[in-house]
């Protein structure tokens, strides 16, 4: 009896929905917290090769601050190099592409390299914003739950979407943005039901996580 209930249980509505809010939660979780690992390490990079502090440190003299942004650059150059392919994915625009072409398909390698090349490039002094690399972490992480867990390709496209939003969210300590981020931004506008309430789960939960690490200021 007890397992033909189970079996009842696991094909309703209602055990997919919990399973929906459940997976949704772990995204915003896992997605918010790999933005704030990146936000941080971002931080203490840039914190590190800021021209008074390496003067201060090891006695630079003052020609010597024009080696930190061309050592970024031959590092960055570097990883496209040994990487063409996956150093051409990137960003928000990369995200939408997977989203649309491949089903939400974000090889974890891929994630991976957008993790760490920013990292090198913004923090030795690149004139780029966090945003970019944060939606493609995130996307990368609810692509890579998603495959982990086998879902099928219409929810792979939801929890990439989801992740991306969560990771913005983390960022900014703005939830609201990452829902429409996601909305206007990964999804363009194409919404169902439970993308939203994907996006909104997810969002809140990364939001939550950055205010109880970092705080309401950033």
């Amino acid at each position: 009896m007890f397992k033909r209930n189970l079996k009842l249980y696991r094909k309703s509505d209602i055990s997919k929905y919990i399973s929906h809010i459940i997976i949704s939660m772990i995204i915003g979780f896992l997605a918010g917290g790999g933005a704030i690992v990146f936000h941080e390490i971002l931080y203490v990079t840039r914190t590190f090769f800021r021209p008074n502090n390496l003067r201060a440190q090891f006695d630079f003299p003052v020609f010597c601050i024009i080696f930190i942004p061309v050592t970024g650059a031959l590092i960055t150059s570097l990883l496209t190099w040994f990487s063409p392919a996956i150093a051409r994915e990137k960003g928000v625009i990369s995200v939408i592409k997977a989203i649309l072409i491949r089903k939400g398909v974000i090889p974890l390698k891929e994630t991976i390299f957008h993790f760490v090349a920013p990292i090198i490039s913004i923090g030795t002094g690149a004139p780029l914003g966090p945003e970019g690399p944060s939606a493609k972490i995130g996307g990368g992480i609810g692509s890579y739950l998603s495959q982990v867990l086998k879902l099928n390709s219409n929810d792979m496209v939801m929890y990439t979407a989801a992740g991306s939003g969560a990771a913005i969210s983390a960022v900014f300590n703005a939830p609201i943005a990452g829902v429409f981020f996601g909305i206007e931004v990964i999804l363009l506008n194409d919404l169902k039901n439970r993308a939203l309430s994907a996006l909104i789960i997810a969002s809140v939960m990364a939001d939550i996580l950055s205010r109880t690490i970092l705080g309401n200021h950033k």
